[in-house]
């Protein structure tokens, strides 16, 4: 947009730090699922070997899964969606 329209105005310093800031609490906020229930499984194998993999063991109770689920989508994708679609009407319209 600074292309377009060069005089136009911008971000201050603080608004900007605040725009990031948001955006490192959510990126956090849709993580810490995944790092609450990751579990690292090793295999020893009969040659002396071993490898470890690194699994997203999700709950077994069907009440969790579907919060799980449920939180992971809406923080990951219909927020961000509202988000850009609110973006895009107010710069258009």
């Amino acid at each position: 947009m600074v292309i377009v329209h060069p005089l136009s105005r911008r971000l201050s310093a603080g608004r900007a730090s605040a725009v990031i800031a948001v955006i490192w609490v959510v990126s956090v906020c849709i993580a810490v699922p995944s790092l609450v229930h990751a579990d690292v499984y090793t295999w020893h194998y009969d040659d002396g070997s071993t490898r470890a993999v690194c699994f997203i063991a999700w709950p077994n109770d069907r009440a969790d899964l579907v919060c799980v689920r449920a939180s992971t989508v809406s923080l990951s994708y219909i927020i961000m969606m509202i988000i850009i679609i609110a973006i895009i009407v107010n710069r258009f319209v």
